[in-house]
């Protein structure tokens, strides 16, 4: 779901509705993964320069779950906001 390739932005919208709904254990796991994706996109944004360079060619890698550190930087920024958009439809 972290993946805009994969999931498009209308099908992560459904998505999210869909995960406002979940409980029990289901529910804190996705919402820990989600806390956890947060977590390193902040560890690599604090170690990161803000600005990138200008021609900057855009990672192919896609998103697995476990490459956040061979994504590029705009991928990554990508990941974190659909991690807290997931974590703000589990917190309430």
């Amino acid at each position: 779901m972290y993946n805009d390739s994969q999931v498009n932005k209308s099908a992560f919208k459904n998505l999210l509705e869909y995960m406002g709904g979940m409980q029990g254990k289901s529910r804190g796991e996705k919402s820990e993964e989600a806390v956890e994706f947060t977590r390193m996109y902040k560890e690599w944004d604090s170690k990161e320069e803000k600005e990138e360079e200008e021609g900057e060619e855009e990672n192919t890698v896609q998103f697995d779950g476990n490459n956040f550190e061979a994504l590029s930087a705009h991928q990554k920024r990508k990941v974190y906001k659909r991690a807290r958009q997931v974590y703000d439809v589990l917190k309430e």
